[in-house]
């Protein structure tokens, strides 16, 4: 198994995933778009500096891999430069490239030479953290462009209390389930990401009413 692969499929990771996405969740639904526009913007540019720090450890290797992984982060490193997203459209197609961007990456970086996969395996993980939490933040942006879409205030408010919702009983789970939150965690996963689908695709139908 790859660094890369151990690091995504690692139970700290995925709970520091599915942190950054309740944080960034709670954040936006108190902020502005503009706001939630620099949030994101904030996470490109520490991705950007993770980026750098991983070149700079496969700088003195001239191998072919070690190439196809210098155009990787080339390729991401445009990607990141991309400016805000003003609208839900855009915001998705951002996204979409950024992703693409950041899985070639890891998959550069999973068929590298065993030598600088291990020389790489900090910044890797750092690299994966930060990637999760620009995730989190496109998601939660979405969300909020689409609650937003609502005219009607009294349709707002209900749709934080919604996200709110989910967001507690997601953390009440967690808390309750204890020492064993690692064995249930793909549990937490699914039912997290499926309640948030469900409110966005709500919001956007407040939208299209409104």
């Amino acid at each position: 198994m790859s660094i890369i692969k151990d690091i995504r499929e690692s139970i700290d990771t995925r709970l520091d995933h599915l942190d950054a996405r309740a944080e960034a969740l709670e954040a936006q639904l108190e902020g502005t778009r503009e706001e939630a526009l620099k949030r994101i913007e904030q996470q490109k540019e520490n991705l950007v500096t993770a980026l750098s720090r991983m070149e700079q450890k496969v700088a003195g290797s001239m191998t072919k891999k070690s190439a196809d992984l210098h155009a990787a982060f080339d390729h991401l490193r445009v990607q990141l430069a991309l400016g805000k997203a003003e609208s839900t459209d855009l915001l998705e197609e951002q996204e979409k490239k950024i992703h693409d961007a950041v899985q070639g990456v890891e998959e550069r970086l999973g068929h590298a030479e065993q030598g600088l996969e291990e020389n790489l395996a900090k910044q890797a993980t750092i690299f994966v953290g930060i990637a999760n939490k620009l995730k989190a933040e496109f998601e939660a942006a979405q969300l909020q462009f689409a609650l937003f879409q609502g005219e009607h205030r009294e349709d707002v408010e209900a749709g934080k209390e919604a996200l709110r919702g989910t967001l507690n009983t997601l953390r009440d789970k967690m808390k309750s389930a204890g020492h064993e939150v690692g064995d249930r965690l793909g549990d937490f996963e699914k039912e997290f990401g499926a309640g948030l689908a469900q409110i966005r695709k709500a919001f956007l139908e407040l939208g299209k009413r409104g």
